[in-house]
This record gives C-alpha cells, sequence and structure tokens, in this order.
C-alpha cells in the first residue's frame, strides 16, 4: 500500500472585548491510497503455490473539510471558559485482508466525528493550582469495522463503515503546588458511548445482549484515573 495525504489549514481569533474572544477555523484534507495484493486464499499444499496468483490494483481518493468554532471568555487573567464546535475526519481504508477482488475493491469511505465541548480552567492561590474540566458530546458517524461474512468458506473478511455512536464525558484535571518541592498532579475522565446503528450484525449471537446496539463499544475504558506525587531534593550541584 501506499498512502499519501495533503493538507492545508488556517485560524482566525477575533477579540472583540477584553474578556470575549471568538476563534474559527477550517481544514481541507485529501487523501490518496493505493493497494496493490494478492488475494488470502489457499495457495495449495505446495510454498510456492501463491506465486500463481495474480496482484489486483486498485486506487481511490477522498476529501473532507472540516471546521472548528470556539468561543472564549476570560473574566480575569486567572479563569477561562469556552465553548467548542469542532468536525474530525479519518481517511477511507482499505482491507488488506481480503479473499476477492470485488472486496478489495469496495474499500470503506471516511469516518467523521462533530464534538461540543464546553470547558473551563482556572489558576487558584497565586496560580500554585491550576484545573481544567471538560465536558463534551460527541456524535461518531460511518464507524470503520471488520466483520467476517457469516458461513464464508474459505473465509470472507469485509472493512465496512458499520455504524454510528453517540460518545459523552467528562474529564477533570489539575496540578497543586503544595510547597516550592511537593507537586501534586491529579487526573479523573468518565466516558459513555453508546451505537445507535450497527449494521452487518445479527442478535442472537451477542452474549447476553438482545440488539447489537446494545453491545459495549470496544477499546473504550468507561473511566480513567490518575494521580501523581513529585518531590524535588535541592543538592549541592542540581537537583533531585
Amino acid at each position: 500500500q501506499n498512502s499519501e495525504s495533503k493538507a492545508v489549514f488556517a485560524n482566525v481569533d477575533y477579540k472583540f472585548t477584553d474578556q470575549w474572544t471568538a476563534s474559527a477555523g477550517v481544514r481541507y484534507t485529501e487523501d490518496d491510497k493505493e493497494i496493490s495484493l494478492r488475494p488470502l486464499v489457499s495457495c495449495g499444499a505446495t510454498p510456492t503455490g501463491c506465486d500463481a496468483l495474480a496482484f489486483i490494483p486498485d486506487a481511490r481518493s477522498w476529501s473532507n473539510t472540516s471546521p472548528r468554532f470556539v468561543l472564549r471568555y476570560m473574566p480575569s487573567d486567572d479563569l477561562n471558559f469556552y465553548a467548542s464546535f469542532s468536525k474530525g475526519y479519518r481517511a477511507g481504508n482499505y482491507n488488506a485482508r481480503v479473499g476477492t477482488a470485488q472486496a478489495l475493491r469496495t474499500p470503506a469511505n471516511p469516518e467523521t466525528n462533530e464534538s461540543i465541548e464546553l470547558g473551563f480552567k482556572g489558576e487558584f492561590l497565586d496560580r500554585r493550582l491550576r484545573t481544567n474540566l471538560a465536558i463534551f458530546n460527541a456524535d461518531y458517524t460511518d464507524i470503520q469495522r471488520t466483520a467476517t461474512v457469516l458461513n464464508s468458506v474459505p473465509s470472507i473478511s469485509t472493512l465496512t463503515n458499520a455504524g454510528k455512536a453517540t460518545i459523552r464525558g467528562i474529564e477533570i484535571d489539575g496540578s497543586w503546588l503544595a510547597t516550592d518541592s511537593l507537586r501534586l498532579d491529579f487526573g479523573f475522565g468518565i466516558t459513555d458511548a453508546k451505537y445507535d446503528e450497527l449494521v452487518g450484525i445479527a442478535c442472537p449471537p451477542c452474549g447476553d445482549k438482545t440488539s447489537p446496539t446494545d453491545l459495549e463499544f470496544d477499546k473504550l475504558a468507561p473511566w480513567t484515573a490518575n494521580v501523581a506525587v513529585t518531590h524535588t531534593a535541592q543538592l549541592a550541584n542540581g537537583e533531585l
């Protein structure tokens, strides 16, 4: 495979009062992909059995324009409230484990993600305490998923735009400089993701779920947390 991605972006900030600032940005992306492979099939009993298979070539191009808007309010130098809307994009993809030319030449189309975020950043106690808070909601569409065609012999793998999902969450993190040599860092986040649509899956079998949209979102941590303590000691020639 060969992949080439080109993009151009611009962003403008406009401060219309001492406290209010608006930002607007846009990104244009163009992706070109080429692939040439032998299908993943049985090649016979000899190690060189695949040598007789012809390479299947294909090429695709995708483009996307993604905007971003932010409204920021700073009542003081230590406080920052903001609201943002942004759109994300992931290029289309080939499935390199296909068994037929037709499956190769039907790659998955791009994914998109539209996100709204409300947040707050603040500094307190003479800037010794910093905190960040964010609440977000994302609409995730044209999700790319790999699946195996049921009852296919040999097994046929497909890569399709299988679904839509809504992802919501809240995150908070901060840093407290308790003394000049002791710092505490902390963070906590909760994420809830649910499929709104998931095609190509029949229930049963879905374990204890009755609908494909009840399946758990893969590779997602429902919550995350971290705590770190740093103590800095002065030495004769440096710090420990």
